[in-house]
């Protein structure tokens, strides 16, 4: 089993019927796939800016995760996908999810704030995925499920 962590940036807020349609398909595929996982949306105003970001951690073979992550990558709806973290997982986190969503507004969860303010590349310092801060964190809204 394998696994990658990538964080990105949405071009522009995100509607309700995007994120939809987003998760729609991406449940679709993954099912087809073999690949689950769990995508959190994150909009808020930060002390620094603006927020809008993604962080996705998808898992499956490795072959059908590096494809999936090449049409991530192209993808027209956000930029500066970065690749956090990959490798080989014991098991899966995310088994019953082909797509596990959570929304985050930084607004409403002020002690979020600063974590995200994190820069992605610090967070990939951090090379061990079976252990990963960003797999805790996404971990735990299944956890109260």
């Amino acid at each position: 089993m394998y696994s990658l962590i990538y964080m990105s940036v949405a071009n522009k807020a995100m509607q309700q019927e995007e994120i939809d349609e987003i998760l729609g398909q991406s449940r679709y595929n993954n099912s087809h796939d073999g690949i689950t996982g769990c995508l959190a949306y994150i909009e808020g105003q930060s002390d620094q800016e603006e927020f809008h970001r993604f962080i996705q951690i998808l898992e499956g073979t490795e072959h059908k995760i590096a494809d999936l992550f090449e049409r991530i990558q192209r993808d027209r709806r956000h930029s500066q996908v970065t690749l956090v973290v990959h490798g080989e997982i014991q098991s899966r986190n995310f088994e019953s999810w082909q797509m596990r969503f959570e929304q985050i507004d930084l607004d409403r969860s002020p002690a979020l704030k600063e974590f995200f303010e994190i820069d992605p590349l610090v967070l990939s310092m951090d090379q061990d995925i079976n252990n990963h801060l960003l797999l805790h964190f996404l971990k735990s809204f299944c956890e109260n499920d």
